[in-house]
């Protein structure tokens, strides 16, 4: 593990000396236009934890009430999906989603597992706890034949699990070295996404977006680690990288949408922690480039969701709690 370690390191520190130095990017300040609070029963949004947007529906994870509510783009109640329980069809904390074929995939994190659904009816379950590896979660990605999850072990961060043989995984990625195994482990989660016959994956604590094969092969890996708004938030990290059990990340939420990758970025400024810009990095050419950042105005958001014509933010914080819907289909992107 040491001498993998090193050779990952070697990787990662002449990746990051080839790359060219980035300055600040053209910044557009966003102004919601929609603002939703409660559903029609009046219960109130809590811990909403995962958007995604399909077929001009949103979809919402909310870990605390225990469903998926699906509203619709004027941001009007369609349905929900789910109950607080561990039967079939039961959500216990529920995660992040991916709908692929009309089937709506949701990490069930109670209950260790991904609950099918197809028009709100449960299929099935699929469980991870007799998979191999430690850790499990973050954005996810389901093809016609297998799951593209994070599953941190020593072995790799991107798991891929066939539909026919859920033992038969294989993980690959390579693995930002730390001193001991657990820092390993812990600091190595991941959102991924497929693009283009290509997995992307996106580390939590690291300025760094990977493509890789499906088979496991590294294509490019790309660093944003010179964007001057994450500059005061990486030297925090840094200054805490020999804590055991400390993690300091810089992405809260990602979300692809055609050839646009949206992060939602951690940033310090005098000692305060933010949550409330995104990063737009470009898929369009041979290799990937940083495009320009998104402001959300105010306030602390968790996760994010993107359409052709509006960005869908949750904000959550010590003032509000609510859903916005940013317009985005009237700018350059």
């Amino acid at each position: 593990m040491k001498n993998r370690n090193v050779l990952y390191l070697l990787i990662f520190l002449f990746s990051v000396a080839c790359e060219s130095a980035e300055e600040d990017l053209a910044e557009i300040q966003l102004v919601d236009d929609l603002r939703i609070e409660h559903l029609p029963d009046s219960s109130f949004f809590i811990g909403v934890r995962s958007v995604f947007i399909d077929n001009n529906k949103v979809y919402l994870a909310d870990s605390e009430i225990n469903q998926v509510i699906v509203l619709d783009e004027n941001g009007s109640f369609v349905s929900s999906v789910g109950q607080l329980g561990r039967g079939p069809g039961d959500l216990l904390g529920p995660g992040q989603l991916y709908i692929y074929n009309d089937t709506l995939f949701v990490f069930n994190g109670g209950k260790h597992a991904l609950d099918l659904f197809i028009n709100g009816q449960f299929v099935k379950t699929i469980p991870f706890l007799d998979l191999r590896g430690r850790y499990v979660g973050g954005r996810f990605c389901v093809d016609s034949k297998n799951i593209y999850i994070s599953m941190v072990d020593l072995d790799g961060c991107v798991a891929v699990i066939p539909f026919n043989n859920l033992k038969g995984n294989r993980s690959f990625g390579q693995l930002f070295p730390f001193n001991t195994d657990k820092q390993t482990i812990v600091q190595n989660h991941r959102q991924i996404f497929l693009h283009n016959n290509t997995v992307l994956s996106i580390s939590l604590t690291q300025p760094r977006v990977e493509r890789y094969s499906k088979e496991g092969i590294l294509l490019e890996d790309f660093s944003f680690e010179n964007l001057e708004l994450l500059k005061p938030r990486i030297q925090e990290a840094q200054a805490q990288i020999s804590k055991e059990n400390l993690t300091v990340n810089l992405v809260g939420d990602a979300y692809l949408f055609n050839d646009l990758l949206y992060l939602l970025l951690y940033h310090s400024d005098n000692d305060k922690v933010y949550s409330n810009k995104i990063l737009l990095i470009d898929l369009s050419g041979e290799s990937m480039k940083l495009k320009k950042l998104l402001d959300l105005g105010p306030g602390w958001f968790t996760t994010i969701g993107v359409s052709g014509e509006n960005i869908w933010a949750f904000r959550s914080d010590a003032h509000m709690r609510y859903l916005a819907r940013f317009p985005i289909k009237s700018k350059e992107f």
